[in-house]
C-alpha cells in the first residue's frame, strides 16, 4: 500500500496516488467506504464519523506510522491494520 499513500504528494486526490484512488465501485474509495459503512467488518466500538474523502487523506498521513510499528503485530499495511489497530486523530491542543 505504499504505493497508494502519497502524502504530502496528490493533495487534489486526498494524497492518494490517482492510478489507485478509483471510485464508489473500484479501488480505494469503494474500499474506504466499505470500510466506514461497515460493509467490510463490523466495527467493535463506535465507527468512524470522517467522511471518505477526508478518512482517506488521514490514511495516508499515517502510512509510515503502520511501517514502523510491524514489530508490534502491525505487519503489513492493509485494511485489516486500519481495521485492527485504528488510529485516534487529535486536533484541539490541551493547555
Amino acid at each position: 500500500m505504499r504505493g497508494v499513500f502519497q502524502y504530502p504528494n496528490y493533495p487534489d486526490t486526498h494524497f492518494i496516488h490517482p492510478d489507485y484512488l478509483g471510485d464508489s465501485d473500484s479501488g480505494l474509495q469503494r474500499r474506504v467506504e466499505d470500510l466506514l459503512d461497515e460493509t467490510y467488518k463490523t466495527w467493535l466500538s463506535t465507527a468512524p464519523t470522517a467522511s471518505v474523502t477526508s478518512f482517506m487523506a488521514d490514511l495516508s498521513k499515517f502510512v509510515d506510522y503502520y511501517a514502523d510499528n510491524e514489530a508490534d503485530g502491525v505487519g503489513k499495511v492493509s485494511l485489516e491494520a486500519f481495521y485492527k489497530w485504528p488510529l485516534v486523530k487529535v486536533s484541539k491542543k490541551l493547555n
